[in-house]
């Protein structure tokens, strides 16, 4: 049968407030919440917060590369990133994404794609991260709603679905297809994205329910 254990801040947890989860490759799942950073190893939550160096206690994304390096992005504090998370010493380092905008950068989601890249998903645009390098882009310019990403999905061509306020957009070898070349997808504002064994990309929307779309 199916079985439930509620974790929460009775037991450890700073808040109850449960933005994003995240499981690493040591089988630890860790947990952004409004109030800081925690780990739980399956016993006891290990917890951190910006007395321990996070930009901002509101984690809004975790994402661990393949370098054993996790990418954590926050919400108006922008992204950091924790070397050798292993160890007991914890390091944040900030890392800088300049959209050439005075107010601050919150981070929506970080995927990385099978060549080492790290594509960021922001209230300003979409950021790639490569060898230390960063690159940004925009949607349209001047225009905050369609540059606002929800979510981010690699799919099996190596194409980055987004979702916005706006609806749907793609990121294809460097540039953006606009959702009216997306087969005519009148999806509305797109929250969140996923893409299933049989190549289908679902779309889950803020008024129009879940759109599946087969990009074959």
């Amino acid at each position: 049968g199916v079985s439930f254990r509620t974790l929460n801040d009775s037991l450890g947890l700073p808040s109850n407030i449960i933005h994003c989860l995240y499981e690493d490759v040591k089988g630890d799942i860790w947990i952004g919440t409004h109030k800081g950073l925690s780990v739980y190893d399956g016993i006891k939550f290990e917890t951190f917060t910006q007395k321990d160096g996070l930009p901002s206690n509101i984690i809004k994304s975790i994402c661990e590369d393949g370098f054993g390096r996790l990418w954590i992005g926050t919400q108006y504090g922008g992204l950091c990133m924790l070397d050798n998370f292993s160890k007991d010493e914890k390091i944040f380092t900030p890392f800088d994404i300049n959209f050439g905008r005075g107010d601050k950068l919150s981070i929506n989601k970080i995927i990385e794609t099978p060549d080492a890249k790290i594509y960021v998903g922001t209230n300003h645009g979409l950021a790639e991260i490569f060898n230390g390098k960063v690159k940004t882009y925009t949607i349209k310019k001047d225009k905050r709603k369609d540059n606002f990403i929800h979510d981010l999905e690699e799919d099996v061509n190596g194409d980055i679905w987004i979702g916005t306020p706006s609806g749907l957009s793609l990121f294809s070898n460097g540039e953006f297809i606009s959702p009216s070349q997306i087969r005519n997808i009148s999806t509305g504002a797109v929250t969140t994205l996923e893409q299933d064994k049989n190549l289908n990309i679902w779309i889950g929307t803020l008024n129009n329910g879940v759109i599946r779309l087969n990009i074959n």
